[in-house]
């Protein structure tokens, strides 16, 4: 688990239990309130676009992901 200061722009987080991309977030100090995080997230199956608003400092789970180069094969049926 990570917390609120651990947020990137373009890291996958679980919330609301679906995968979300971070599209930008600010932390925000009004005044005599106490201190939030701004978020707007992409849903990671259907793209929609989600602004929500957490205390700062409270929990995240950040999903770990892996990136690898591979190579596509396929039968065209042209060759045999």
């Amino acid at each position: 688990m990570a917390t609120t200061s651990d947020l990137r722009k373009g890291m996958l987080i679980r919330y609301n239990g679906a995968i979300h991309r971070v599209v930008e977030y600010q932390h925000i100090a009004p005044g005599n309130w106490r201190a939030m995080v701004r978020m707007k997230l992409k849903n990671f199956e259907n793209g929609k676009i989600i602004e929500d608003r957490v205390r700062a400092g409270d929990e995240i789970d950040v999903v770990q992901t892996e990136t690898r180069t591979a190579t596509y094969l396929y039968n065209d049926g042209a060759s045999a």
